[in-house]
């Protein structure tokens, strides 16, 4: 999950860079991002919780769901995965690392929206 220094955006800002905050990547460093995935792998029981997660959610049919800060998509995927007929969206500040998740959703054959 991406990390983000809490505040407040004035209205006049478009990005964190434009409100003076710089942006705090997942894993901390930019370079990270490609292996941000194997590395939760190792580190985390990521699918037993969030199996769960989506079971406690009782996501209906035609139910639209936004994974906010939804980094690499796993759990969007499986939001998808388990839940064909809810319209489901990920949403992330970093395009690179939204970018990993679109190739991950065009492997999976699977259809989300993307921001």
């Amino acid at each position: 999950m991406p990390c983000y220094d809490c505040f407040v955006m004035p209205r006049n800002a478009r990005t964190v860079r434009d409100a003076g905050k710089e942006y705090i990547y997942a894993l901390k460093y930019r370079w990270l991002t490609p292996l941000y995935d194997p590395i939760l792998r190792l580190t985390l029981r990521e699918r037993a919780f969030k199996k769960a997660l989506v079971e406690q959610a009782r996501i209906q049919p035609g139910q639209r769901v936004l994974d906010l800060g939804c980094g690499t998509g796993t759990l969007t995927l499986l939001i998808k995965g388990v839940h064909p007929q809810a319209r489901v969206e990920g949403m992330d500040g970093n395009p690179k690392i939204l970018s990993l998740a679109q190739a991950k959703a065009a492997r999976a054959g699977l259809e989300i929206d993307w921001k």
